[in-house]
């Protein structure tokens, strides 16, 4: 967490480095995907219909596999884990999103760490994600604006004063896209 603060001028959000711990698997070596057994069995319905004997052990695919481009039979095994990857990430990231659309602004005040965070709110006023954190300092000001952009996106600019100092330079916002249901955000400090 110390080498977050030093870069980016605050911690990352807890649903930020569960994405990037799942990510960070599929980034590994084939071999050790495929020792992950409900991965290997995810493999081998994939492309169940394409090699017969090549799917009954990792051993077997990985002899039968070009390790250069892992390809079988046409297949790249990289794009169909990339797949997977991206699919086990959108439901993960739906998953937390929703324990923090349940909770209060209190009750995120309470497990958000030191510092001042950005909740998004939805037109009732309940949260939408986890707050983004923005600075150490709970003390800071902090400004907000909600902007439409290019193809209608829209996203708040946020600003804090006095700036974030970090190892990769001086930081004085941040720029988060919106979904469709985000309307509001409130300040949370936690001191």
């Amino acid at each position: 967490m110390k080498d977050e603060i030093e870069f980016y001028g605050h911690p990352e959000r807890a649903t930020d480095v569960e994405i990037g711990n799942i990510e960070g698997f599929f980034e590994q070596e084939l071999e050790e995907i495929v020792k992950i057994v409900p991965v290997w069995e995810w493999l081998q319905k994939e492309v169940k219909d394409e090699l017969d004997g090549v799917w009954s052990d990792p051993k077997t695919l990985l002899s039968k596999t070009d390790h250069k481009n892992r390809v079988v039979s046409e297949r790249s095994l990289d794009d169909m884990l990339a797949g997977l990857c991206n699919d086990l990430t959108n439901i993960y990231r739906k998953k937390l999103n929703e324990t923090w659309t349940k909770i209060s602004i209190e009750t995120a005040r309470r497990l958000l760490p030191k510092g001042l965070h950005i909740a998004l709110l939805d037109k009732d006023g309940n949260l939408t994600r986890e707050p983004y954190p923005t600075t150490t300092n709970a003390e800071a000001r902090v400004k907000w604006e909600i902007k439409e952009e290019e193809l209608k996106r829209r996203y708040i600019h946020i600003s804090v004063d006095p700036p974030v100092k970090t190892t990769s330079g001086e930081h004085k916002g941040q720029m988060i896209r919106l979904n469709d249901n985000e309307v509001k955000a409130k300040p949370i400090r936690v001191p």
